[in-house]
């Protein structure tokens, strides 16, 4: 077993034709996606894409667990401990972004297998793929209110597109979604069982691939549309599904205060006090940094009439604010170095956060050219 970060292999298919595979090595930290990740899998999925006898792309995470936790905040915070927030913080997330931007532009099928967990830059890495499969044991989530950031990795693009306003709450409240709930959002293409994945790869290398990249996307999207039809899984309820009415009512709202209060709201708690799931959600909120909370509705708020490049060179400059603000590095403290599970926010509610202090992370914290001009 390969030592580094990415596994990268090449599989045989036919006429010719191989499959670029690469799968996150880090099983350990559940596959959360670190800087030398990112360093490798750039310049091989750029590579992939010039080259013609690749037809398709795969990318999965080592172990049962996990398709990807996340980014590695924790190396991240140990940047900002060192006094190298705006110079390491920079460097990563500009990274991060160009890649998840080249994977939601690539011109060859991308195939992402969301087994286990997809969290935070795991769905960052799954957005823009054209062909997203989750399975039964998918738990999809964007729970960084928790940890003093906000849904980026395009999450204030992709989110601020979900019907009925509904990334409103995945972002306030970091709810897990079940492979129903991402499927019925349309953030995952296809539910497979996990036991089907040599049937996935015998397909890959088994098919007569077209010269052209529609050809090939449809013929990838044959092969998976067949298998889901054999996953013989008994899916789960979506509890997004499940809850639409009251979250239309919740999320339709245009002040941000207005939609975290609605979900605060002492009628709608006790409407809801037999429903964990609910209560799970809520408490998250609670619980959660309310400059995020703020920050990740305005984020989607200015990005809903971006396009996607617009919306990640935005994400950098509020993602890097929120390192040099200190609430990032408070989030993961009180989760992953003292575990104490107690943050000092910032503000301690909405009403407390501070408009100039919100404001202030859509201003960027570099001089000269922006580090994504280029995207």
């Amino acid at each position: 077993m390969s030592d580094s970060p990415i596994r990268i292999e090449e599989w045989a298919g036919q006429q010719g034709c191989r499959i670029g595979v690469a799968c996150l090595n880090s099983e350990k930290s559940l596959n959360a996606l670190s800087l030398p990740m990112i360093e490798l899998l750039l310049p091989q999925l750029q590579a992939w894409q010039a080259d013609p006898q690749i037809a398709c792309v795969v990318l999965l995470g080592q172990g049962d667990k996990a398709f990807c936790a996340g980014g590695d905040i924790r190396a991240m915070y140990e940047q900002i401990r060192a006094g190298n927030a705006l110079t390491a913080c920079t460097h990563f997330f500009a990274l991060e972004y160009q890649l998840d931007y080249l994977i939601h532009t690539y011109a060859k099928p991308i195939l992402v297998w969301g087994k286990g967990i997809v969290m935070g830059g795991g769905i960052g890495l799954m957005a823009g793929a054209s062909h997203r499969v989750v399975t039964e044991t998918s738990r999809l989530a964007m729970p960084e209110i928790s940890i003093g950031l906000y849904p980026d990795v395009g999450g204030s693009w992709f989110l601020s597109r979900l019907p009925g306003k509904v990334g409103r709450f995945l972002a306030l409240t970091g709810v897990h979604l079940n492979a129903s709930d991402a499927r019925f959002l349309g953030m995952a293409d296809y539910q497979l069982a996990n036991d089907q994945w040599e049937h996935v790869k015998a397909g890959l290398c088994a098919q007569h691939w077209p010269a052209d990249e529609p050809g090939r996307k449809q013929c990838l999207t044959e092969l998976l549309v067949r298998l889901e039809g054999d996953s013989g899984v008994n899916w789960p309820v979506s509890p997004i599904e499940q809850h639409w009415s009251q979250l239309l009512k919740v999320c339709r709202g245009h002040d941000a205060s207005a939609v975290i209060q609605s979900l605060l709201d002492e009628q709608t708690r006790e409407a809801f006090k037999d429903d964990p799931w609910w209560l799970k959600a809520v408490g998250n909120l609670q619980r959660g940094s309310p400059m995020s909370a703020r920050l990740g509705l305005a984020m989607q708020a200015r990005c809903e009439h971006l396009s996607l490049r617009e919306a990640f060179q935005w994400e950098l400059v509020a993602s890097v604010r929120c390192c040099l603000s200190g609430e990032f590095a408070e989030g993961v403290r009180a989760l992953l170095v003292d575990k104490d599970n107690q943050p000092r926010w910032s503000a301690a509610h909405d009403a407390a956060v501070e408009e100039d202090a919100l404001a202030l992370h859509f201003v960027a914290p570099w001089s000269g050219p922006h580090p994504l001009q280029d995207l």
